[in-house]
């Protein structure tokens, strides 16, 4: 079952909330290619309180009811109802591949999906700022890279640690909700000041420029043409967002 609400609305409603993280000492300030202005948040922020960046892609869950389902019958959930979450396919995008070279470059990165997916679950969940506890984020190496070309999804239950890797069933560790998610970020956390800044960002931007340009997924004249007209920090967010399908976000103390 399809959820009712958009991946927009999702988005939207889990970046508003982590951008005040609750029960938190975080905060994580969501940087949009399209604003121009010489201050715009991000830039700013990052460069007077430092901070590290982070890189979400948002998905919705489908939610399974029937017993008839192969993790169910494989035993690896005793019963539904359970959700899914796609992943593109290897033979019509190259996203989880780009997500696993950034993340192995040591960067945050992972998939942040619902475990609602009715209208009033997303608005009770907002109004609580709840919406971050009752998400699922998986990293992208805890799923490993795509031997195949056939769909692929994973599967995980509402506050059960732990999730399925499908389409041959095989249960795994390493995804988390909220609480989880800012343990992780915590841990990991060395802000990057000013002086750090331009060569953090340039090791990001030699990243994508592997993946894309050499990749040949992107020409080199458009890469040159956008490396001229942006600032380092657009560039990234506006090709993170484009190719990797991507939200670039910097995390900071409160």
């Amino acid at each position: 079952m399809s959820p009712e609400f958009s991946e927009t609305s999702y988005a939207f409603a889990l970046m508003r909330e982590l951008a005040d993280w609750p029960n938190q000492p975080l905060t994580a300030a969501p940087v949009f290619p399209s604003l121009q202005d010489e201050g715009y948040l991000g830039y700013d922020v990052m460069m007077h309180r430092g901070g590290v960046p982070m890189f979400l892609q948002f998905k919705l869950s489908e939610v399974m009811v029937k017993r008839s389902a192969i993790e169910v019958q494989r035993g690896l959930i005793a019963a539904p109802p359970f959700y899914r979450m796609k992943l593109h396919s290897r033979a019509k995008s190259r996203q989880h591949e780009l997500l696993l070279n950034l993340e192995w470059d040591g960067h945050s990165v992972f998939y942040a999906a619902p475990e609602f997916h009715t209208n009033d679950d997303l608005n009770r969940a907002y109004l609580n700022k709840a919406i971050h506890q009752e998400s699922r984020f998986t990293a992208p190496q805890e799923i490993g890279g795509l031997l195949d070309d056939e769909p692929h999804h994973i599967s995980f239950q509402s506050g059960v640690p732990g999730f399925i890797f499908c389409s041959e069933p095989e249960s795994r560790e390493g995804s988390v909700n909220g609480e989880g998610l800012a343990s992780i970020i915590k841990e990991k956390f060395r802000p990057l000041y000013s002086s750090e800044l331009a060569g953090h960002l340039e090791g990001i931007r030699r990243r994508i420029f592997a993946d894309l340009v050499e990749g040949r997924v992107m020409s080199p004249r458009l890469f040159r043409q956008m490396s001229d007209k942006l600032r380092p920090l657009e560039l990234i967010a506006q090709l993170i967002q484009t190719y990797y399908g991507a939200q670039m976000l910097f995390v900071m103390k409160k």
